[in-house]
């Protein structure tokens, strides 16, 4: 590999990464607005994918190789959970602040209640020595506005990852994670589902075998069920589709995937779901039966299912766009923003002062030149162009930044593909893999793939 990475084009950003998309979010009453994490930022757009601005890292004020879980609340607040803290935007991206009550904590998680999209939780990680945290629960009421601490300290052994409230019941709450012990030098993990039935008050664990696994994260909580919970346990060489009917109390293993599992899907009314990664492509099955077909070949990193349709990250360079929407379950796709050559620039018509346009001057200088960006973006809308389909596929999220706390083995499925052009020249897809691959072994952290 020694030759390939010093002669190879690299488009690596100021944190040392590719360029990909690996989490997106829909307004839960707006489909106009979409938020989309990527290596090198959010991306944002409130005219439903036809143009997409960038929020650089440093507006947002997290910095390091991390991919910060998102969210949107039902007034359009963005959230962005980070080894920093959580920070909050009330005015569509233009300034953000750290919410007060997770001051010095690594939030691990936000979630909003699909239930009630005004309602937001979120999950602190942080390490206190050995191999203990505070694991703390944050809650919003009034769409971000304000934010309290609720319940008690979850288990300080639990290494927290997700956490998730169940839409049908308010008071149930819902956190994944593993504890770990060293036997003779080796690290053991016991995987746990905590369940909460006082909005956090009390917690019970639910323990879960991960036998060579090593996280486990919430998938989904179904719409009208709240025992029945999805989870996703990441492996070596495959992940597991986990799915309990009695709120932990009993596990079933529904499916597998080689590689990663970096996509989950489950549709507004619970009736089918949709996974996917680098190598599985995407799969659908109604959640009667769990009988997955493959539907698509696209290297997808993400899946969100809304009413709108189903939205994923992909490979640009092979599937024709690197955020799409599919109005047939997946079968077809059309391309929102096809390339990151299409971002329109540093999100902009702020009042704020510094803008982030400002504050992203100078990544955006750089960024235009590692993506071959011309002078206003690309001259077109995000859908102006690649593939409107693609056929029987690949990408992920990584984690890292200074998490010194942090279990140092724990990995999020990292590796990262795009594709992208570097001085005009494009990367052969070989080239990229092996440098994913060189990257993959060199980023680790726990961080949860949504």
């Amino acid at each position: 590999l020694a030759p390939l990475l010093l002669t190879a084009p690299v488009p690596a950003l100021a944190n040392g990464r590719f360029p990909a998309a690996n989490q997106l979010v829909v307004h839960p009453t707006d489909p106009q607005q979409i938020l989309v994490r990527v290596t090198f930022g959010v991306l944002l757009s409130r005219d439903g994918g036809q143009s997409f601005s960038w929020i650089c890292e440093k507006a947002v004020g997290y910095g390091g190789v991390q991919d910060p879980a998102v969210a949107l609340t039902s007034n359009g607040s963005l959230l962005i959970a980070a080894f920093e803290g959580l920070a909050i935007s009330h005015d569509g991206g233009c300034s953000f602040a750290f919410v007060k009550e997770a001051e010095k904590e690594f939030v691990i998680d936000v979630a909003v209640d699909k239930g009630n999209p005004s309602s937001a939780v979120a999950v602190t990680s942080t390490g206190k020595g050995g191999l203990t945290f505070n694991v703390q629960v944050l809650e919003t009421t009034d769409a971000g506005s304000t934010w309290s601490l609720i319940g008690t300290p979850i288990d300080p052994a639990l290494l927290a990852e997700t956490i998730d409230p169940a839409p049908s019941r308010k008071q149930r709450l819902y956190v994944s994670g593993f504890s770990s012990v060293i036997v003779d030098g080796k690290q053991i993990r016991s995987g746990a589902l905590m369940v909460s039935d006082d909005r956090g008050t009390t917690w019970e664990r639910r323990d879960l075998d991960l036998g060579a696994d090593q996280s486990v994260y919430i998938a989904a909580v179904d719409p009208q069920n709240p025992d029945r919970v999805f989870l996703r346990t990441r492996g070596i060489e495959e992940d597991r589709l986990l799915l309990t009917e009695d709120a932990g109390k009993s596990f079933t293993t529904l499916t597998t995937v080689p590689g990663s599992m970096l996509g989950f899907a489950l549709s507004p009314d619970g009736k089918k779901v949709a996974i996917g990664g680098p190598s599985a492509g995407v799969r659908v099955a109604d959640t009667s039966s769990f009988q997955f077909v493959q539907v698509s070949s696209i290297e997808n990193a993400c899946l969100t299912w809304t009413t709108a349709g189903l939205y994923a990250c992909a490979n640009p360079f092979k599937d024709g766009f690197a955020v799409g929407i599919s109005f047939d379950e997946g079968a077809s796709w059309q391309p929102l923003l096809a390339s990151y050559t299409a971002l329109t620039g540093p999100i902009s018509g702020c009042p704020t002062d510094p803008s982030p346009a400002a504050v992203c001057a100078q990544e955006w200088a750089q960024l235009k030149a590692t993506l071959g960006i011309g002078e206003g973006g690309s001259g077109g809308t995000g859908a102006s162009s690649g593939a409107s389909g693609a056929s029987p596929g690949r990408s992920p999220s990584s984690a890292g930044g200074t998490q010194p706390s942090a279990d140092p083995d724990a990995t999020d499925n990292a590796t990262s593909s795009c594709d992208c052009t570097s001085a005009g020249a494009r990367i052969h897809p070989a080239s990229l893999a092996a440098l994913g691959l060189v990257l993959a072994g060199l980023v680790r952290a726990a961080r949860r793939q949504r």
